[in-house]
């Protein structure tokens, strides 16, 4: 495994290295390339696929859109793999090309979302550490890496701090507690002092308290889960409940936002504006966005119309008259 990991590393600098010498990559591109590089090689390995430059194909690919970028802007998915195709090219590997991958304006509106009775079942289903990461998505809309990110400092009464995407630790934003989180916060921490007491134990030394909130104990390591220890997590969790559709965390934080806006009623343009706050988004049309409303609406829409015209074939053939002048109601 290490000798891979070092093997692939290699692998990687000498492409950056040229890319460098042939003026295609900045000095200060090198550090980003590199990372994401490394990541998506892993992210693969981790998840029994294909990971070796030569041998990366159509169903590693398929995985790495529609599955493990799942949620992220068109934008980014087209950047990552940019920066994927320049390396497997390197390495005669036209796979990116060859698949002739199309891209729409949009693809958020696409990602599923769990109806009300699911969201139910995944948290019913939920054990152990399971219930927190649940909950942290499900019933406050947090993303994965927040998940990742929080301490035990970024703990209020009431409350938490919220470290979200950007540069560093994020951009930080404060959360209120959603009713559930009075349960299962303590629940968890209870459990978290359990988990600490039983390594030591087991290791028999004083190991240090980590600072994540969300940790475990396993081969002898205390510490807060990576990103991809926190989808096995959620994939236990989707597995016993039984729920068969694609997507993890940002499935269960759009499930929020829906939910809070379904929830809301006549009041759903105040709940638009809080659910943008606690996202963390810059604007209520990325909201929208997100939650899929135009889609619905323009569904909504397209019903009332079908409606409208069928209406008006019925006075058609019962001979009545129009219902409305149509161009003065359309130029008024």
């Amino acid at each position: 495994m290490y000798q891979q990991k070092y093997y692939q590393n290699d692998l990687i600098e000498k492409h950056l290295g040229l890319m460098r010498r042939r003026g295609r990559l900045k000095e200060t591109q090198v550090k980003e390339y590199r990372r994401e590089l490394r990541t998506m090689l892993k992210d693969l390995s981790d998840a029994g696929l294909r990971c070796t430059p030569k041998l990366i194909g159509e169903k590693e690919i398929e995985w790495l859109i529609n599955e493990h970028w799942q949620g992220l802007s068109v934008k980014t998915k087209r950047w990552k793999l940019t920066v994927l195709n320049g390396f497997l090219k390197r390495h005669r590997n036209p796979v990116i090309a060859e698949m002739q991958l199309g891209w729409p304006r949009s693809d958020r509106v696409n990602v599923e979302w769990l109806t009300p009775e699911e969201a139910v079942t995944l948290m019913d289903a939920a054990v152990g550490v399971e219930r927190i990461v649940v909950h942290l998505e499900l019933h406050l809309g947090l993303r994965r890496c927040e998940v990742q990110r929080m301490k035990l400092s970024d703990i209020g009464q009431g409350w938490f701090r919220v470290m979200g995407k950007g540069k560093g630790e994020g951009k930080p934003r404060t959360i209120a507690w959603a009713p559930e989180t009075y349960a299962e916060l303590p629940a968890w921490l209870e459990e978290r002092e359990r988990i600490i007491e039983d390594a030591r134990k087991r290791s028999g030394k004083d190991l240090a308290d980590p600072e994540s909130l969300v940790i475990y104990w396993h081969s002898g390591r205390l510490a807060g889960y990576s990103d991809s220890g926190l989808d096995l997590v959620m994939e236990r969790a989707v597995n016993r409940s039984g729920i068969d559709k694609p997507g993890l965390h940002h499935r269960n934080r759009r499930t929020w936002g829906r939910c809070t806006m379904e929830a809301a009623g006549k009041d759903n343009q105040k709940a638009l504006l809080i659910v943008s706050e606690a996202y963390g988004h810059e604007d209520l049309k990325q909201t929208r966005q997100y939650l899929g409303l135009p889609i619905d609406e323009l569904q909504e829409v397209q019903e009332k119309r079908a409606e409208y015209l069928e209406r008006i074939r019925e006075r058609m053939k019962k001979g009545l008259p129009p219902e409305k002048n149509f161009s003065i109601r359309i130029s008024q």
